[in-house]
């Protein structure tokens, strides 16, 4: 079958297949659309005839990317600049190292960290070198991560790479319900007395909630990993609405263990809410909707996943 252009101008058909262009709505969401981007490049080598439409795509995808890159709230180039500077340092790498490693010129980078450099780094060596640290790239763009406290840092880090896990389906979060329908009176959580269902089947959050019984209730339904903390505590991701905040969402964390299938202890994972600003919460917000969209990907059963991952290696 002969490839076309679809009418929309963001999709084309290739060998009978559609396929869109990505738009990101995500740091995670990157990684799909400059796949895309490599994509169109081996169609522009591979079909000289349609060089002319492949580029047109390419183009667009590319501006769909600076677009989302330039609408991040916070958004700071120099403060991206500052941000290479210190990671390299903190790895012990030289600029031209870096340079080496990514497979450009020497001097480009060192040319975009100079003060008095206009140009502005491309989006998708931006994207290259977030990779390279396992960084975010959201993060990068919007946080001076010299000037961060130990603790938050390292915070942050941490729901960055379980965000990144969470896309990869490297975990598997379950669903306890507890939002748009509240678990059942005599569940675990109940037990535990960390949440309670009241009369009209509302779930209410219990753990320092600020109004003794009252606690605040739970605006999604709470997620957990089972085992994921040393191999024997579940980690528990609980969102609760925060009325003396204008109801603004906060996402408590908990890990939590379990004998024979009932709760025998419980304590706070991480507190972010006493974070001084809302970078936390943004990256536990992230991870939330993250794990929302992992419902809808495909489901494996038994150790069928590793199979195919190492059937694909091969």
């Amino acid at each position: 079958m002969s490839d076309k252009k679809s009418s929309d101008k963001e999709s084309f058909i290739h060998n009978g297949h559609e396929t869109h262009l990505i738009h990101p709505r995500y740091t995670a969401d990157l990684s799909m659309a400059f796949d895309r981007i490599n994509y169109l490049q081996e169609l522009i080598n591979s079909q000289p005839s349609e060089t002319k439409t492949y580029n047109e795509l390419k183009a667009r995808q590319l501006s769909l990317i600076q677009e989302y890159v330039k609408n991040i709230k916070g958004y700071d180039a120099a403060l991206f600049q500052m941000n290479i500077a210190y990671l390299a340092k903190t790895y012990n790498l030289k600029i031209s190292q870096l340079e080496e490693s990514l497979g450009i010129s020497t001097g480009y980078i060192s040319r975009i960290l100079n003060e008095n450099y206009s140009k502005r780094m491309s989006i998708d060596m931006a994207w290259q070198i977030a990779q390279l640290f396992n960084e975010d790239l959201t993060t990068m763009l919007t946080v001076n991560m010299q000037n961060m406290r130990g603790n938050t840092a390292l915070a942050l880090r941490f729901l960055d790479k379980l965000t990144k896990m969470t896309y990869a389906a490297e975990v598997e979060w379950h669903n306890h319900l507890g939002g748009a329908r509240a678990p059942y009176e005599d569940c675990d959580l109940c037990q535990a007395e960390i949440i309670k269902v009241t009369k009209d089947e509302e779930t209410i959050y219990l753990i320092d909630a600020g109004y003794g019984d009252e606690g605040n209730p739970v605006t999604g339904d709470i997620m957990s990993l089972p085992k994921f903390i040393n191999g024997e505590e579940d980690l528990f991701i609980i969102p609760e609405t925060l009325p003396w905040e204008g109801d603004r969402t906060h996402y408590d964390f908990l890990a939590i263990k379990y004998e024979n299938d009932k709760i025998i202890s419980w304590r706070k994972f991480i507190d972010i809410i006493e974070a001084l600003d809302d970078t936390l919460e943004n990256a536990a917000a992230k991870l939330y909707k993250a794990i929302g969209e992992q419902y809808f990907d495909v489901k494996f059963y038994d150790d069928h996943k590793n199979f195919i991952s190492n059937f694909l290696k091969n």
